[in-house]
């Protein structure tokens, strides 16, 4: 009821000049009153437009399809974690099956980082807010470092040749790797913090979310990995490795959750603002 006496209103503003007889001079012709009905009408349905994108994101369909993906890639996670356990305890990790275990958990955590890529460059696409260029790079990096061992390469290379050829003590091949990955994000780490300073709230929000999950990544990926190095029994160990790869899991799916849910946000919002410039200006 609302909205039709706003669409009233418009309409009759637009013909005002027309049907005020203190304005009009020789009369109004009927296109031209055919022209400020569609102008009101356009209006009208502008405005209907972002109403409609405000009221999606809180109802009762919305919420169980966000609660749906999380539970499917929760799911994955428990399945993968299954497979995990089964690789150490049922199998031997160097058995044909225990390859294609492996295979598969690998498959899987490549596709989770590619899928967050491909999501961040349609948001960026979406918002044209080119701060979202340097989540892509982020996660880029990530995918480029898992699939092609960079920084465990490098790192075993040092841990090798290091005290050979420049003297550095011997550590263990761990410490390189961690120490690798650490000078190669430094770059994007300040690219990131000099953006996040310039950059729309949006991206601030979006940056602080994902820096929160970046940060239990590392508290799996660096502090249970180090507790599992230094327990002192193989069962500890065991389930300290399975805690760390169900944690960064966990982790990735949630990146996943959070940027697919934005995503869809802001495609959402880029249609409506099409189609509203579109009823609006047309």
């Amino acid at each position: 009821m609302g909205e039709t006496l706003t669409r009233r209103q418009d309409c009759a503003q637009n013909l005002g000049d027309c049907t005020n007889p203190m304005l009009r001079t020789g009369g109004c012709s009927g296109s031209q009153l055919a022209s400020g009905a569609a102008a009101g009408a356009r209006r009208g349905v502008a405005r209907a437009l972002d109403q409609m994108n405000s009221r999606s994101h809180n109802t009762p369909k919305a919420s169980v399809q966000r609660a749906s993906l999380l539970l499917l890639l929760l799911s994955a996670d428990v399945f993968s974690t299954v497979l995990h356990i089964i690789k150490h305890v049922v199998v031997a990790s160097a058995s044909p099956a225990g390859a294609h275990i492996s295979a598969y958990l690998e498959i899987y955590h490549l596709a989770k980082l590619l899928c967050i890529v491909i999501l961040f460059i349609y948001i960026l696409r979406s918002t044209r807010v080119t701060a979202f260029a340097v989540w892509v790079l982020v996660f880029s990096f990530m995918l480029l470092d898992d699939a092609l061992l960079v920084h465990q390469t490098i790192g075993h290379y040092l841990a090798t040749h290091a005290g050979l050829r420049w003297g550095i003590p011997a550590l263990p091949p761990r410490v390189y790797e961690l120490a690798v990955l650490a000078l190669a994000g430094m770059p994007l780490s300040i690219v990131l913090a000099l953006t996040y300073l310039r950059s729309t709230d949006l991206f601030r929000k979006t940056s602080r979310a994902m820096l929160l999950l970046l940060l239990a990544l590392v508290f799996f990926g660096l502090i249970v990995d180090a507790a599992s190095v230094l327990s002192p029994g193989p069962a500890i160990r065991l389930a300290l490795d399975i805690i760390e790869d169900a944690g960064e899991m966990v982790v990735f799916s949630l990146i996943i959750w959070c940027v697919s849910l934005l995503a869809v946000r802001t495609g959402r919002s880029h249609a409506v603002q099409k189609h509203r410039g579109h009823y609006a200006t047309s």
